[in-house]
Protein backbone atom coordinates (compact mmCIF):
# COMPACT_ATOMS: atom_id res chain seq x y z
CA UNK A 1 0.00 0.00 0.00
CA UNK A 2 2.64 2.42 0.87
CA UNK A 3 4.71 1.45 -2.06
CA UNK A 4 1.67 2.24 -4.36
CA UNK A 5 1.22 5.55 -2.25
CA UNK A 6 4.56 6.78 -3.00
CA UNK A 7 4.52 5.40 -6.37
CA UNK A 8 1.28 7.58 -7.40
CA UNK A 9 2.70 10.77 -5.50
CA UNK A 10 5.99 10.63 -7.64
CA UNK A 11 4.02 10.46 -10.46
CA UNK A 12 1.74 13.01 -9.38
CA UNK A 13 5.00 15.26 -8.69
CA UNK A 14 6.38 14.77 -11.80
CA UNK A 15 3.38 16.11 -14.08
CA UNK A 16 3.04 19.12 -11.83
CA UNK A 17 6.85 19.37 -12.38
CA UNK A 18 5.99 19.40 -16.09
CA UNK A 19 2.88 21.59 -15.98
CA UNK A 20 5.05 24.27 -13.73
CA UNK A 21 8.12 23.92 -16.24
CA UNK A 22 5.74 24.98 -19.19
CA UNK A 23 4.10 27.50 -17.45
CA UNK A 24 7.49 29.47 -16.39
CA UNK A 25 8.91 29.07 -19.53
CA UNK A 26 5.87 30.95 -21.01
CA UNK A 27 5.41 33.44 -18.69
CA UNK A 28 9.33 34.35 -18.20
CA UNK A 29 10.06 34.39 -22.18
CA UNK A 30 6.09 36.39 -22.27
CA UNK A 31 5.01 34.32 -24.57
CA UNK A 32 1.72 34.03 -22.63
CA UNK A 33 1.52 36.92 -19.97
CA UNK A 34 -0.22 35.03 -16.10
CA UNK A 35 -0.69 38.03 -13.90
CA UNK A 36 -3.60 36.81 -11.92
CA UNK A 37 -3.07 33.55 -10.57
CA UNK A 38 -6.00 31.90 -8.85
CA UNK A 39 -3.76 31.18 -5.90
CA UNK A 40 -2.33 34.60 -4.27
CA UNK A 41 1.55 33.34 -3.90
CA UNK A 42 2.25 31.20 -7.42
CA UNK A 43 4.32 33.41 -9.52
CA UNK A 44 5.73 31.79 -12.50
CA UNK A 45 7.79 34.48 -13.41
CA UNK A 46 10.71 33.43 -11.33
CA UNK A 47 11.78 29.39 -11.18
CA UNK A 48 11.33 29.52 -7.15
CA UNK A 49 7.57 27.63 -7.96
CA UNK A 50 9.93 25.15 -10.19
CA UNK A 51 12.65 24.63 -7.59
CA UNK A 52 10.40 23.66 -4.95
CA UNK A 53 8.98 21.11 -7.35
CA UNK A 54 11.40 19.63 -8.18
CA UNK A 55 13.15 19.19 -4.69
CA UNK A 56 9.99 17.76 -3.32
CA UNK A 57 9.82 15.46 -6.84
CA UNK A 58 13.61 13.75 -6.03
CA UNK A 59 12.97 13.40 -2.81
CA UNK A 60 9.20 11.12 -3.49
CA UNK A 61 11.53 9.91 -6.35
CA UNK A 62 14.81 9.15 -3.81
CA UNK A 63 12.22 7.24 -1.61
CA UNK A 64 10.85 5.32 -4.15
CA UNK A 65 13.89 3.69 -5.29
CA UNK A 66 14.98 3.29 -1.46
CA UNK A 67 12.09 1.11 -0.73
CA UNK A 68 11.90 -0.98 -4.05
CA UNK A 69 13.89 -4.75 -3.99
CA UNK A 70 16.98 -4.69 -5.64
CA UNK A 71 18.92 -2.61 -3.05
CA UNK A 72 22.45 -2.45 -5.30
CA UNK A 73 21.34 -0.28 -7.80
CA UNK A 74 18.44 1.47 -6.47
CA UNK A 75 20.53 2.91 -3.81
CA UNK A 76 22.67 4.12 -6.31
CA UNK A 77 19.55 5.74 -7.78
CA UNK A 78 18.36 6.66 -4.64
CA UNK A 79 21.34 8.42 -4.07
CA UNK A 80 21.64 10.32 -7.33
CA UNK A 81 17.55 11.67 -6.93
CA UNK A 82 18.85 12.36 -3.22
CA UNK A 83 22.07 14.72 -4.61
CA UNK A 84 19.79 16.45 -7.54
CA UNK A 85 17.06 17.83 -4.38
CA UNK A 86 20.33 19.02 -2.49
CA UNK A 87 21.95 20.71 -5.19
CA UNK A 88 18.46 21.99 -5.78
CA UNK A 89 18.29 23.15 -2.75
CA UNK A 90 21.74 24.54 -2.28
CA UNK A 91 21.69 26.42 -5.36
CA UNK A 92 17.80 27.73 -4.75
CA UNK A 93 19.37 29.27 -1.06
CA UNK A 94 22.49 31.08 -2.74
CA UNK A 95 20.02 32.42 -4.61
CA UNK A 96 22.03 31.01 -8.11
CA UNK A 97 18.71 30.55 -9.81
Amino acid sequence: MLKKTVGFLGWALVAFTILSLILTVLTTYQIIPIQFTPIKYINFNNYKILDILIICTMIVWAINFYDNSEKSRNLLFSAGCAFIALGTLFFMYMGIV
